[in-house]
């Protein structure tokens, strides 16, 4: 398994994992245009990574998207049925050496109550996460956000 960077000619393939998230998402994003700018802004400044499945042509099965300006996780998902195969494990680990961890790394997710967002809430726990803000609301959805302390 192999990470490597978001390039534009994988767009189809990203297109289709957001259109498989969209419903936890509580969105549209696979045919929003601002989705694909995002998408786009992320690719050019080096701030998205995927695993692909190199045995079907390097389809990509993952993708996570961050941010060095706001040292934080951006956008995360992982096809569903590529998902308890440690690669979210692997684009977060990716991820987090990406940012600095000498500075606090916040990402906005899922709230607890939200029984289909618990695998990433508790990925993100295993990374040293941790609740900051539990009523928080992200384009007009209930949203936690949640902070890893700095690093020593």
């Amino acid at each position: 398994m192999r990470v490597d960077p978001l390039t534009p000619d994988m767009m189809p393939s990203l297109v289709k994992l957001a259109r498989e998230v969209e419903p936890l998402f509580e969105g549209p994003m696979a045919e929003d245009k601002g989705f694909h700018e995002f998408i786009r802004r992320k690719i050019a400044r080096h701030e998205a990574l995927v695993v692909c499945d190199e045995k079907q042509s390097d389809e990509l099965i993952g993708l996570i998207a961050f941010s060095h300006n706001n040292n934080a996780i951006s956008w995360f998902a992982v096809f569903e049925k590529h998902r308890g195969r440690g690669i979210g494990t692997r684009l977060l680990a990716q991820a987090l050496n990406e940012l600095d961890s000498k500075k606090e790394i916040s990402v906005i997710t899922f709230r607890e109550d939200n029984e289909a967002g618990n695998p990433a809430r508790k990925l993100y726990q295993k990374f040293g996460f941790k609740d900051f803000d539990t009523n928080y609301f992200h384009d007009g959805h209930p949203r936690c956000v949640m902070k890893r302390p700095r690093q020593i």
